[in-house]
């Protein structure tokens, strides 16, 4: 199976965000009979903005929740939680609920997406050694590659395997003649230890989403060759997952929560939304990081670190072209992701079946007409 971008975008936008202000919470609509209480996972990422703008802006209660924020260190210890340990639902990489229902790396536990939560968001970051050895781009980090008689070889670091950033990682290594799997190492950290380790010499570089990119070039000399964006352009980054037991027990729930986060990533893609991110995402229970770091993958421009700043307006996209829809097309793009990591247990035809009932369409659909209903429940409308 061929790797693909999902969709064909446009490269720019016309406008730029405007100076950050106050966050005040969206209008109230009719809320649903009870309020229920669900906990919602998240790691330390830029992409995790439409969770959090949900609960700042009041929009799970709108929808007649009471959500528990939870932060968590990594994505090994989000799918544990998720599935054994506490939490309800879970932002999450794209191809990662494909590979807990196939059972990749531990027990087989089917879960479901019914909402992309963005596109792109990510780049590949480089040690400085490797800029005062010569390194500037792909084609000389092969031949610094090839021709120096090094102990160890070069060690990059990935989030998961279970990931864009492992099939962002190993096409840019191809396009320049470099086997992931020969030429060096591939390790996978907690987004939150790339910069420190960065920084200590343990990884020669890493591909992450924001902000650890960024916090790389401020603070450990990192500097950015690639981007999401330049490397496959309407790739899909983080969805909504649950288990589906949960979707089958909790089918108005999930719903409702999705409701509420697609109106938030829509609110994140308005200039108004990229104004106030940064500050938002910045405070201790979010992602506890400057603000001006933060600012340069939703305002731009992004700081590469050797020199060039990009004023690439689609970075990052959280709701534009139809970005949210787990369409088959997406699906099919999570199973080649995994089929570039692993040797998959299934026959083909079985794969694409099973990853087409994992994205799941019919729960975006009704996610989009509840956010796009003013109507109150049939029992609300009979007092």
């Amino acid at each position: 199976m061929g790797m693909t971008a999902v969709l064909d975008l446009p490269k720019r936008l016309s406008s730029r965000p405007a100076p950050a202000g106050k966050i005040n919470p969206l209008p109230t609509r009719t809320k649903l009979p009870k309020t229920r209480s669900l906990r919602l996972g998240f790691v330390r990422l830029v992409d995790s903005a439409p969770l959090v703008a949900a609960a700042e802006l009041g929009l799970f209660k709108r929808h007649g929740l009471n959500v528990t924020l939870t932060r968590e260190i990594g994505w090994s210890t989000l799918s544990h939680r998720a599935i054994f340990d506490g939490l309800d639902v879970a932002h999450a990489p794209g191809p990662l609920p494909l590979a807990l229902t196939l059972g990749l790396g531990g027990l087989a536990c089917p879960c479901i997406t019914g909402l992309v939560l963005n596109l792109h968001g990510n780049a590949i970051t480089l040690a400085k050694h490797l800029r005062d050895e010569g390194v500037s781009d792909g084609a000389s980090l092969a031949t610094h590659i090839f021709s120096t008689q090094r102990r160890q070889p070069l060690t990059l670091a990935v989030v998961s395997r279970h990931s864009s950033h492992l099939h962002l990682l190993t096409l840019w290594l191809s396009k320049h003649g470099i086997n992931a799997r020969r030429d060096l190492r591939v390790v996978v950290l907690p987004p939150e230890q790339l910069v420190r380790n960065l920084a200590a010499g343990n990884i020669d570089g890493f591909c992450a989403g924001e902000p650890w990119n960024s916090l790389a070039v401020a603070q450990a000399g990192g500097w950015c060759p690639a981007t999401s964006p330049e490397l496959d352009f309407g790739h899909v980054e983080k969805v909504l997952m649950a288990t589906e037991d949960f979707v089958t027990r909790c089918s108005e729930e999930y719903t409702a929560l999705a409701a509420a986060v697609l109106e938030a990533c829509a609110w994140c893609d308005t200039v108004q939304g990229r104004a106030q991110l940064p500050a938002l995402l910045a405070r201790p229970e979010y992602l506890d990081l400057p603000a001006e770091v933060i600012a340069h993958s939703l305002q731009g421009p992004f700081d590469r670190g050797d020199g060039r700043c990009d004023t690439e307006s689609n970075f990052m996209v959280f709701h534009r072209f139809r970005a949210n829809e787990p369409t088959p097309e997406k699906a099919l793009w999570m199973l080649d992701c995994l089929t570039q990591a692993e040797i998959l247990p299934l026959p083909e035809k079985q794969l694409k079946e099973t990853a087409l009932g994992v994205f799941r369409a019919d729960l975006f659909r009704a996610a989009e007409r509840q956010m796009n209903s003013n109507d109150t429940p049939k029992n609300e409308k009979s007092k």
